[in-house]
């Protein structure tokens, strides 16, 4: 796999709507945080912080939106979230 996007192929993992009915998600949850284990400086704070990003519930629940752990058959490479 060389530099840049992962784009089109077969992925692999588990579906998110499966993590977050075993996690006891609660009726009229509106969004879904999900925190990276990666971390990095701000130009606009003096501190180090997680990598996060919301995620609207309609797509958490998708079905084809994934935790994904492999690509095209290989786990995926730390640049590209698998640690």
């Amino acid at each position: 796999m060389g530099k840049g996007c992962i784009s089109q192929g077969y992925w692999k993992g588990v579906p998110l709507h499966t993590l977050l009915q075993l996690a006891g998600i609660v009726g009229g949850t509106k969004e879904v945080v999900v925190e990276g284990d990666d971390y990095g400086e701000r130009t606009d704070l003096d501190k180090v912080y997680s990598f996060a990003r919301s995620l609207p519930i309609e797509k958490a629940l998708h079905p084809d939106t994934l935790v994904a752990y492999e690509y095209n058959g290989q786990s995926i490479p730390f640049k590209h979230g698998y640690h």
